[in-house]
């Protein structure tokens, strides 16, 4: 028997794997999550709950759509099997494979885990389908976002907006030679920013690339959606002027642990104005901000 259990913010996923009735083809435990890790992790949104992914999972659907985008035979797609499982407790399901192959078993397996953590992390149901199917090449005349998908192959494309785009200037440092002594030079380069907007949350991914032109890295960010919504672009830009304005004035500006402060007056100045906004912060429990 094969076992590898997750439990996901209350969602629990059992996902088994039998071979025939007598023969088993090995064991093997996957990671235990408690509750309280687990509400650490996730992000809390309104859909994205542990009953309407148990739903989601348990939607004939789920399986007929993922054993058509891997190709599988009508036998190797009726030898998996999702239900409920009651011994995990509540919004628990379980993945059993059945059968003399367990090839349809672990491509599935490996989707539905991924598509659990899509959901996690806050994304749609209709992203994490987008993401988990993902086979369209950009068609697109922008270099950057075609490097991008190349990079990231997981991100859809269509999904992705560039929201902005700039450069900066970095001292780097000349060894001495024979002639000259060490000294520094400042280098120009360039970054470009694209984002997807799911639902009430937003990841944006920039790409920084060398003072050669070649990236030297992709950082991706989590953030409220409204902060990359063209529909919001010039009230959060006006807001975030207003609230810099202030803490300069006041010399706090740029200090150590002010960027809660930052946000805890950008927060109220949106609420203010009708705007519920979420901070950087409260969509990325697990990352210390100072």
């Amino acid at each position: 028997m094969r076992l590898v259990a997750l439990i996901l913010f209350g969602l629990a996923v059992l996902i088994t794997g039998l071979v025939g009735a007598k023969h088993l083809f090995g064991r093997q435990r996957g990671t235990f999550l408690n509750e309280r890790e687990l509400l650490n992790q996730a992000v809390q949104l309104s859909y994205n709950q542990p009953a309407q992914i148990e739903q989601e999972l348990r939607d004939p659907q789920t399986l007929q759509h993922l054993a058509r985008f891997n190709n599988l035979s009508q036998s190797e797609a009726n030898s998996v099997r999702i239900s409920t499982s009651p011994s995990l407790g509540q919004n628990s399901v379980q993945l059993d494979g059945y059968g003399p192959s367990d090839h349809a078993y672990k491509l599935i397996s490996q989707q539905l885990r991924r598509y659990i953590q899509l959901r996690q992390e806050g994304h749609t149901s209709a992203y994490a389908w987008a993401s988990l199917t993902n086979q369209i090449p950009p068609t697109t005349s922008d270099p950057d976002l075609r490097l991008l998908a190349q990079k990231r192959p997981d991100l859809p494309s269509n999904w992705l907006i560039k929201v902005d785009s700039g450069t900066a200037t970095n001292s780097v440092e000349i060894p001495a030679s024979a002639e000259n002594q060490a000294r520094n030079r400042n280098e120009i380069t360039r970054w470009t920013r694209y984002a997807i907007l799911d639902g009430e949350v937003g990841w944006s991914y920039t790409m920084a690339f060398k003072a050669d032109g070649s990236l030297n890295y992709i950082r991706e960010q989590k953030a409220d959606s409204q902060d990359y919504d063209p529909k919001h672009r010039v009230l959060i830009d006006s807001i975030n002027a207003e609230v810099k304005a202030e803490m300069e004035k006041q010399g706090t500006y740029g200090q150590f642990g002010s960027v809660h402060t930052y946000w805890s007056l950008k927060k109220d100045k949106l609420k203010a104005r009708g705007i519920s906004w979420r901070s950087p912060a409260e969509l990325n429990p697990n990352t210390n901000y100072d």
